[in-house]
Order: structure tokens, then sequence, then C-alpha cells
């Protein structure tokens, strides 16, 4: 869970589900989950050679994290990853229900992810 190089590799991963991913965002509160940012910087070293561009959705509030969904699911061909974070461990049937509605494909650290629905 704390292995911050895997980062480049959930893109990695994602990437051979979906070989037209240009986008990807990273979805975290930034407050509880200051690791996070560890994780990012493996993200940001690996997705220019991996053909995408890599960003942090940040979310404090539960009400926050379906309007931060719509606004990126407008663009196609994105990609979601949730790195180490109680406060989105806690939404993980919200986040998966809303990555399914969107078509977002989309990982975790946590294995309650694929359990509750999510892809890996």
């Amino acid at each position: 869970m704390y292995e911050f190089s895997i980062g480049g590799k959930w893109i990695d991963l994602l990437k051979e589900i979906a070989p037209n991913l240009a986008r990807l965002a990273a979805l975290f509160n930034p407050d509880p989950s200051p690791q996070s940012k560890f994780f990012m910087q493996s993200m940001e070293a690996a997705a220019p050679s991996l053909g995408v561009h890599a960003i942090v959705l940040p979310v404090c509030a539960t009400a926050e994290i379906e309007p931060v969904f719509q606004n990126f699911a407008q663009e196609p061909n994105g990609g979601l990853i949730l790195p180490t974070d109680t406060f989105v461990k806690l939404r993980l049937e919200m986040i998966v229900d809303l990555a399914s509605r969107h078509r977002l494909p989309s990982i975790s650290a946590y294995e309650d992810f694929p359990k509750a629905g999510g892809l890996m």
C-alpha cells in the first residue's frame, strides 16, 4: 500500500485495459492523506511515456465527489486512480457507482475496491 513507485504500474495496467486512455485522474483528499502526493510523483513520471496526462482531483467533502466525476468525465478517454486515502476508502461504493456510471476505468490501492464492483 505504500510502495509509491506503483503509481506508474497502475497507469500501465489501466492503459492495457483501456488502450485509448489519454487522461488520468488521481482522486484523493489531500488533508488526511499526504502520502498520496508520493504516488503522484511516480504517476507523473510514468504518464508521458505511456501517452497519458495525469492530474489530481482533490476532494475534501462527500458532496464534492459527484461534481468532480461529472466534470472530469465530460472529456473522453479518462481513467481514475485511487491511491491510499481513508476518506476515499470510506466512500468506495459511491466511487464505484460513479466510475461505472461515467464509464471510467479505475484502479485502487484497496482490495475492497474490486469486491465492491470496481475494475481493479
